[in-house]
């Protein structure tokens, strides 16, 4: 994390993993930390789950800061190579896909006439020439509107995480489609 002594703010990469019923979000950091988001920056940035973003944040409020030690006071989008480079280093400018353009591809890849009645998280990805995280996530936020369906698969009876995940454009394609 960088420090920008004039403000005493916290330079930190962030993915936003819940928002709430009043339109604020909650993130995590790199070190594992909560990150409140108010609901003016998230409707500002339009930020959804699975949104990776440069936060610059401040700690929380005495009585809030044990739960969730920081609060963001300004946001970045983080480009997609950002991700793989730490704080600070100039990364390349590369076009990048916003959420919204990679979900509506998700959809087109899952169409009715799309040849798979059900894809994994890496075939989508693939199929898109992105990383599996990045498909994963983009697959969650459209499960999560009730766009797509998602089956998980388990190796083992006492998984608690499914080994994989299919998804498609409804539950009627993992029972007709044949692959």
């Amino acid at each position: 994390m960088e420090t920008n002594k004039a403000f005493e703010t916290n330079k930190m990469r962030v993915m936003i993993e819940g928002l709430t019923h009043t339109g604020s979000a909650f993130g995590t950091n790199e070190a594992g930390d909560t990150v409140f988001f108010n609901q003016r920056l998230v409707e500002k940035v339009e930020l959804e789950i699975g949104d990776i973003v440069e936060a610059y944040a401040i700690p929380n409020y005495e009585d809030k800061r044990n739960d969730t030690p920081w609060r963001a006071i300004k946001v970045d989008i983080a480009t997609p190579w950002a991700l793989f480079f730490p704080l600070g280093v100039t990364v390349p400018e590369v076009p990048a896909r916003t959420a919204a353009q990679l979900d509506e591809e998700v959809l087109n890849l899952l169409g009715e006439d799309s040849g798979e009645a059900y894809c994994t998280t890496a075939e989508l990805a693939d199929a898109a020439g992105t990383d599996t995280k990045t498909m994963g996530n983009s697959c969650l936020r459209l499960f999560n509107k009730g766009l797509i369906a998602k089956a998980d698969v388990h190796g083992r009876p006492n998984q608690e995480r499914a080994t994989f995940c299919l998804w498609a454009r409804n539950t009627a394609q993992f029972i007709d489609g044949a692959r």
